[in-house]
């Protein structure tokens, strides 16, 4: 429990900075895709993670004649995991910021706290991951409990899903050039909803893996260009706390879940599970719409109104 929790600590820092490293060590032209690059590599190293896990204890078994009833393997597995992030630390220590610095003075006058942005953003992220938790948390217990799937059809419907994940993540930029940053946040937020609709009200275990499937796509879509929003529309020096807001409303979303799911699921069934989800999708569609919506229409109206 203590490495477990060492673990996170470390892993909290980490989530929090490397948005706004990201966001100084690249330009606008390749911005968009350095984030849809990111986002797309955390579902494949997921599924290459995965995968070699099922197999490095076994193997280390083996090569020690030990059991896997034995904490051995384990053990040893966990520390090969920690050697794969050295080439990581290497590669942050070459990094260079590309940005000049502003002189010494310019520290002192800081824009103000932009706090009511920071807290809308914050609560948006919430709201979308504690609908993608909804599937994220429950969907293995919901296949097995249900449809009484075995082990290997529910890994092979995760691994799908993190698979396509991929393209579906790289093809961020591609829908910002084509609908900007506002449609496309839209849409993914409401490829989300419908998802989890679909998987709420499946009558087959297919038709539960395809709202899966989708529910993980459509995340994976709307992460990547969600966070440059929050990033880019914030100054330099608020970035990091936008990005410290944005990941501890990720962390309550995911808690706020995990903790109400399983009192929904005894008390009302998987399907209301989901339906909350999609009713929290559809909540932070209807939240960023009027965000983006309501200032426009606004200053429309005022510029409209005659003068007297």
């Amino acid at each position: 429990m203590t490495t477990f929790i060492t673990t996170w600590l470390g892993g909290a820092l980490y989530l929090v900075n490397n948005y706004p490293l990201l966001m100084s060590v690249t330009g606008p032209k390749e911005r968009q895709h350095a984030f849809s690059i990111r986002q797309a590599l955390t579902p494949l190293g997921s599924f290459a993670g995965s995968l070699a896990s099922g197999f490095l204890p076994g193997l280390l078994a083996a090569a020690m004649g030990l059991s896997l009833d034995q904490p051995a393997p384990y053990r040893y597995a966990l520390f090969s995991a920690a050697g794969v992030l050295i080439p990581g630390v290497i590669a942050l220590l070459a990094i260079h910021d590309r940005q000049p610095q502003p002189p010494r003075q310019q520290f002192q006058k800081r824009d103000p706290l932009p706090a009511g942005l920071i807290a809308f953003m914050a609560g948006l992220m919430l709201l979308q991951v504690a609908a993608y938790s909804t599937a994220g948390t429950f969907f293995n217990v919901f296949l097995d409990e249900r449809y009484h799937l075995p082990i290997s059809w529910i890994g092979g419907l995760r691994a799908v899903g993190d698979l396509l994940a991929v393209p579906l993540a790289l093809a961020m930029p591609l829908a910002i050039g084509r609908w900007g940053k506002r449609q496309t946040i839209l849409v993914g937020i409401g490829s989300l909803g419908s998802s989890l609709l679909l998987l709420a009200l499946a009558p087959h275990w297919g038709i539960a893996g395809l709202g899966f499937i989708g529910t993980s796509a459509a995340y994976a879509f709307l992460t990547p260009a969600l966070i440059l929003c929050q990033q880019e529309i914030i100054p330099a020096e608020w970035r990091a706390t936008m990005s410290g807001a944005v990941i501890m409303g990720r962390g309550l979303g995911t808690a706020a879940m995990a903790g109400s799911g399983g009192y929904l699921i005894s008390n009302f069934g998987y399907p209301s599970l989901f339906l909350t989800g999609a009713t929290l999708a559809v909540l932070g569609t209807l939240l960023f719409w009027g965000y983006t919506w309501a200032p426009r229409w606004l200053l429309t109206r005022q510029i409209a109104r005659p003068t007297r």
